[in-house]
């Protein structure tokens, strides 16, 4: 075609061919349809060497995506596109506490500084070990006398030396051992805070800075004896075994058990095994009626469906079960606890097990559980308690 020609397409080779494409595409019995436009070089065939004509090429229409209704849409981690992490908005991680938290919190509060009772009480921790039992004696008796400006005392009922002096504030240099010896000559409560550790949470930790020797049944029940006569509250770590002595003694000599738990199968049989010897003296004290369930986490791998089990089921037999989160502060064995230490949620939790423990205080029989050997009188015992404080 000459170059002044209206049509600009002529100047390139493929200009016929071009039109071909848009003129032919949808009239496949055209005259013209297969044929080469006039002054056009027909494309040869390189596969067996002879002419090939030019063949109309035939735009199929662009595929359709599927349409998923919304109920099937895929998330985004399974159409392999990365799912892009998702920080929460300054409202949500300021979102508590909220109202009603606070609420919750000051009416936690209230019940633990307003609880009163005729005589001296005492909260056992019972479970087997690795359920942060000695954690939660800490931390429970921190945040009781925290709330009601002290007089409470934080022991342990071991046979042997526990971790108690090891995590609690201070490094006194006598301790249950010690006390043990001379408890028989303590008369003031100035010469029993000789043995203790003073808390920042305005508890009173005795403990075992150094080893002793093993606590025998009849010294559990002459501390238990004394703490009542200083302290309105004592709480009290004990052994690992249910089948030790020292810790029948400790149960029979207890207002209220405390039994925490992981989501471990350990811990979870622990606490079975604790409940067992606690229903053997339901005919006593009907002690079972006065048993809070602590689910604790310490962190490691749960199962969350081991979980689901044994929570219902505890709460089945009628125990209040109060869970409380994580907390790296009280995992953190290598440095003194303090009460400060403790976050926010964690703060918040644990005020609520305070307040069903006093719950379940309020319900022990007001007749005291260890009889005072001098109040004997012509062979008759009377029932009279040794607390001084009300």
């Amino acid at each position: 075609m000459a170059r002044g020609s209206e049509d600009p397409f002529a100047l390139f080779d493929g200009a016929q061919r071009y039109r071909s494409y848009h003129e032919n595409a949808g009239e496949p019995n055209s005259p013209s349809a297969g044929l080469p436009a006039p002054g056009h070089r027909p494309v040869e065939d390189t596969t067996d060497g002879a002419p090939a004509s030019v063949r109309p090429l035939r735009l199929a229409s662009p595929p359709v995506e599927p349409s998923l209704p919304e109920v099937a849409a895929l998330p985004i981690a399974a159409t392999g596109v990365p799912a892009a992490p998702r920080r929460p908005s300054m409202f949500r991680r300021r979102r508590f506490p909220t109202a009603d938290d606070r609420a919750a919190l000051a009416a936690h509060e209230m019940r633990v500084r307003q609880w009163t009772s005729a005589r001296s009480r005492n909260v056992l921790i019972a479970n087997t070990k690795s359920s942060g039992k000695t954690i939660t004696c800490l931390v429970l008796g921190g945040v009781l006398a925290s709330i009601r400006g002290g007089s409470v005392a934080v022991t342990e009922a071991t046979p042997m030396a526990g971790d108690l002096a090891a995590r609690a504030e201070g490094c006194p240099d006598l301790g249950l051992g010690e006390l043990v010896r001379v408890i028989h000559d303590v008369r003031s409560i100035g010469e029993l805070s000789a043995f203790t550790a003073p808390q920042s949470s305005h508890a009173t930790v005795i403990g075992s800075p150094s080893v002793r020797g093993p606590l025998r049944a009849g010294d559990i029940v002459a501390v238990r004896r004394l703490l009542d006569t200083y302290y309105a509250l004592t709480v009290t770590d004990t052994a690992n075994s249910t089948s030790e002595n020292a810790f029948g003694a400790a149960l029979s000599s207890t207002d209220a058990v405390v039994i925490p738990v992981t989501c471990s199968l350990a811990s979870i049989r622990g606490a079975y095994n604790t409940l067992q010897a606690i229903y053997e003296r339901r005919s006593q004290s009907s002690l079972e009626q006065r048993v809070v369930i602590v689910a604790t986490r310490d962190g490691g791998p749960e199962d969350p469906a081991l979980r689901a089990e044994f929570l219902p089921r505890l709460q089945q037999l009628g125990h209040p079960v109060i869970e409380v989160p994580f907390d790296p502060a009280l995992r953190d064995d290598s440095r003194e606890l303090s009460l400060s230490d403790l976050s926010e949620r964690s703060r918040y939790a644990w005020t609520a097990v305070a307040a069903a423990v006093v719950d379940a205080l309020s319900t022990a029989p007001g007749d005291p559980l260890i009889i005072n050997p001098s109040s004997s009188e012509n062979g008759e015992t009377t029932n009279r308690t040794t607390h001084l404080g009300g």
